[in-house]
C-alpha cells in the first residue's frame, strides 16, 4: 500500500472513530461536559496530519519543491490550499476530476462520521436504555 493511500485510509478511519467515540460520549459523558469538545480537537488535528501527509506525498511524486507558506496554508487554511493546490499540479483535463475526488473524500469522511455516530448512540440505547442526561 502506498503512503497516499495509507494516509487517505487514516483520514477516513479517524472520521469513523471519532463518529463512535462521539456516540458514546453523546450517551455517557454528563450534560456540560468540555471532553466532546476536546474529542473534536483532537480528531482535527490528527485529520490535519493525514491530509498534510497525503499532499507531501504528492508532492514528492510531482517533484516541486517544499514550500513553508504552503505547509502553513495547508494547516491553517486547509479548505482553500488543498483545492488551489490539486487545481495547480493537475494536468489540464484531470483538474475537475481531483477537485471532484477531493470533494468525494471530504463527503466520505462525513458519512463515515455520521453513521458510526447514530448507529452506536442506537446500539447503546437498546443495551442500557435512555441515556439519563
Amino acid at each position: 500500500m502506498t503512503p497516499k493511500q495509507w494516509a487517505m485510509y487514516g483520514f477516513l478511519g479517524t472520521s469513523a472513530l471519532h463518529g463512535v467515540v462521539e456516540a458514546c460520549l453523546a450517551y455517557f459523558a454528563p450534560t456540560g461536559s468540555m471532553v466532546p469538545i476536546v474529542t473534536l480537537a483532537v480528531v482535527m488535528l490528527i485529520s490535519v496530519y493525514f491530509v498534510f501527509a497525503w499532499l507531501q506525498e504528492d508532492r514528492r511524486q510531482l517533484q516541486l519543491p517544499r514550500s513553508y507558506l504552503f505547509n502553513v496554508g495547508v494547516v491553517a487554511l486547509g479548505v482553500i490550499v488543498v483545492p488551489v493546490y490539486l487545481w495547480r499540479t493537475r494536468p489540464p483535463g484531470r483538474k475537475l476530476k481531483a477537485l471532484l475526488g477531493m470533494f468525494a473524500a471530504l463527503i466520505a469522511s462525513m458519512i463515515l462520521g455520521i453513521l458510526p455516530l447514530i448507529l452506536g448512540f442506537l446500539a447503546l440505547g437498546a443495551i442500557f436504555g435512555l441515556p439519563e442526561n
